[in-house]
């Protein structure tokens, strides 16, 4: 890139892009996304998470927090099966859960039920881990389920949340 070139930050993984770029090379946040009309893939619809929570019938228990709720891709095992999905991951005071939402769900509130994908109280979960490959970083939680999509500031806040509020190993 030449030194003279007008640079950005991007909101997300905070990389510095080129000015003129509508998406970031480092972890996909396009730029433009404020100025289209209606919800992407990566934004819930309007409304405060509870809201949305409630309208997804999924419930916080009582003395529950949420900690983080994000866009994330993630593969995993659901059932014995293995499983590849787009959607958010709510993370709360002491569960994880990966929220399986459609495209086709989101512009649906009140309609279309997203489905639960991966729910597991953070007590329960593996070593938290995170791995950087070709610029683009990932958290596996143990054995059981991996996270990309995600800025790595955002990745080693919840490992670091994860790996405080999880068992420790016998």
């Amino acid at each position: 890139m030449p030194e003279d070139e007008e640079l950005k930050r991007c909101p997300d993984c905070a990389e510095m892009v080129r000015a003129q770029a509508r998406k970031c090379r480092f972890c996909g946040y396009r730029f433009d996304r404020r100025a289209r009309a209606g919800n992407g893939p990566h934004q819930p619809p309007p409304g405060t998470i509870a809201e949305l929570l409630e309208d997804w019938e999924i419930a916080l228990d009582g003395e529950e927090n949420v900690e983080l709720f994000t866009y994330a891709r993630a593969r995993g095992a659901r059932g014995g099966h293995a499983f590849t999905a787009d959607g958010f991951l709510l993370v709360t005071s002491a569960r994880m859960l990966l929220i399986s939402t459609p495209r086709r769900l989101l512009p649906l509130r009140g309609q279309a039920r997203p489905v639960v994908m991966f729910e597991r109280r953070l007590s329960d979960l593996g070593e938290p881990e995170i791995a950087a490959r070709l610029r683009r970083a990932t958290l596996r939680v143990g054995h059981e389920l991996t996270l990309s999509a995600i800025p790595r500031s955002t990745l080693e806040r919840l490992r670091t949340h994860i790996a405080a509020n999880r068992r420790p190993a016998l």
